[in-house]
């Protein structure tokens, strides 16, 4: 077969796909976050491969060790991409993820960076 023969084989189902494409980017009810099921689950993640939608804390939460996916929060309109960061999310150097549990003098604070820039393979991240 030629690619025009695959091209009109596929015409029919153009409508179903696209309408199956465009419900994925406009929720028709709003859902409850998957995780907790309390709050509004408004932020997908384009990473995962599944359509969970999660509230702030919960995704911040589940992505404690997957800083580089790409996140989108609903804005009633449409999805319009999000930093991690814009949410709370910190990322932890070393440690598994967590604080350096040697800064034990509370009066210095915990060292941070507020800014810097992340090249990864998925994108370029600001934290």
């Amino acid at each position: 077969k030629t690619q025009n023969d695959f091209l009109l084989e596929w015409i029919p189902w153009q409508e179903k796909y696209l309408s199956i494409i465009l419900g994925l980017e406009n929720p028709a009810v709003p859902e409850k976050c998957q995780v907790c099921l309390q709050a509004d689950g408004n932020i997908r993640c384009l990473s995962y491969q599944t359509c969970h939608t999660w509230c702030w804390p919960c995704v911040v939460r589940s992505h404690v060790h997957h800083p580089f996916h790409r996140i989108q929060q609903w804005t009633g309109q449409f999805y319009d991409n999000i930093a991690l960061h814009d949410l709370g999310y910190v990322l932890n150097l070393g440690h598994n993820g967590a604080s350096c549990p040697k800064n034990t003098d509370k009066s210095q604070g915990d060292w941070f960076c507020n800014h810097f820039t992340i090249i990864h393979s998925a994108g370029i991240f600001i934290h």
